[in-house]
């Protein structure tokens, strides 16, 4: 089950733009919202194993939030320090997940994370098809 690590939502929906590790000050452009790759992360749901490189990364998250151009949530493997400050600074929701619940996360799926309403930090991650329109 997955962690929350921060977040003031109840769920979170969206398309997955999943890598593995990612340097969040060399792989992500602040000014496109987007990937080195050319991928968007404005309104997407950011997975990765965990992030590498110093502590300009932070400002890079913070950077996405005031240009508008931030992904939903970030779900990741590891957290480290300079995700959940740029998290925090940038508002956007940080999730902790296990191996497990990466490698069945795919890039591109719809999926929704639902937080537990009476334990806030316990999440769940819903792909059936069903059970996200719901």
């Amino acid at each position: 089950m997955c962690r929350v690590v921060y977040c003031e939502k109840d769920r979170i929906c969206g398309r997955v733009v999943k890598t593995d590790y990612i340097s969040l000050l060399g792989d992500v452009d602040p000014d496109r919202g987007a990937l080195r790759d050319g991928r968007e992360v404005k309104d997407k749901i950011l997975v990765y194993v965990q992030a590498t490189g110093s502590t300009v990364g932070s400002y890079i998250l913070y950077a996405l939030s005031k240009r508008n151009r931030k992904p939903l949530a970030i779900l990741c493997v590891e957290i480290d320090n300079l995700t959940l400050v740029g998290c925090v600074l940038g508002e956007i929701p940080l999730v902790k997940i296990s191996r497990e619940e990466y490698e069945l996360i795919r890039d591109g799926e719809e999926i929704c994370v639902e937080f537990d309403n009476v334990n806030r930090e316990e999440c769940r991650i819903v792909k059936d098809e069903r059970e996200l329109h719901t």
